[in-house]
């Protein structure tokens, strides 16, 4: 899964388990704007993203990143 798919993921379980982003960002104690900029850069310029930070988000809605080695005879 790349970044920009992560991200969509992201703001799908944020839609499912908060009211809006807004409340997401209270939650974790971030402004609505910061959070805002992060996704929306990756989303729209398809800029890096910190693996730590994706973490953090995905931590904060119940999920862990897990990496592991992919089946060779997988595409």
């Amino acid at each position: 899964m790349d970044v920009i798919s992560v991200c969509k993921f992201i703001n799908k379980e944020i839609k499912k388990q908060y009211k809006d982003q807004v409340e997401y960002s209270k939650n974790i104690k971030v402004s609505k704007q910061a959070f805002n900029k992060w996704i929306n850069g990756i989303l729209s310029k398809n800029t890096g993203a910190n693996y730590s930070t994706i973490e953090k988000h995905l931590n904060n809605l119940g999920y862990e990143l897990t990496i592991k080695k992919k089946d060779p005879t997988e595409k």
